[in-house]
């Protein structure tokens, strides 16, 4: 028994390789989360870029002059359950078209198509 001890006693401890495998696999996964966090943010970078860009287009074509005003007349007929047409109009829907120019954060000019109330 006292041999069986001494053994077990002499066997204490972790061996050079156990910590160097250790250290290999924590350097691994904090090599996978820094690039998590990487991608995280730069797509965050981008998104907000993105939202950016939109705001200053929408207010592009709310301050611009239409340069056509072209009316239209859309019917919206009734249908059955199955697609068909009845024949009968439900409503009609008078609007303009009107194309407003825009530039964009990068300076280039794109057209945008706005619909308004018709008359």
């Amino acid at each position: 028994m006292k041999k069986l001890i001494q053994v077990l006693r002499d066997r204490r401890g972790e061996s050079m390789v156990e910590i160097l495998v250790s250290t290999v696999v924590f350097m691994l996964l904090l090599g996978a989360l820094n690039g998590a966090v990487g991608f995280a943010s730069n797509a965050q970078r981008k998104a907000e870029q993105l939202r950016e860009d939109a705001v200053v287009l929408q207010r592009e074509v709310r301050a611009g002059t239409p340069a056509g005003d072209d009316a239209a007349t859309y019917d919206f007929r009734a249908a059955t359950p199955d697609g068909t047409e009845t024949g009968l109009n439900a409503f009609r829907v008078r609007v303009r078209k009107q194309t407003v120019t825009a530039r964009t954060p990068s300076g280039k000019t794109v057209p945008f198509c706005r619909f308004a109330k018709g008359e």
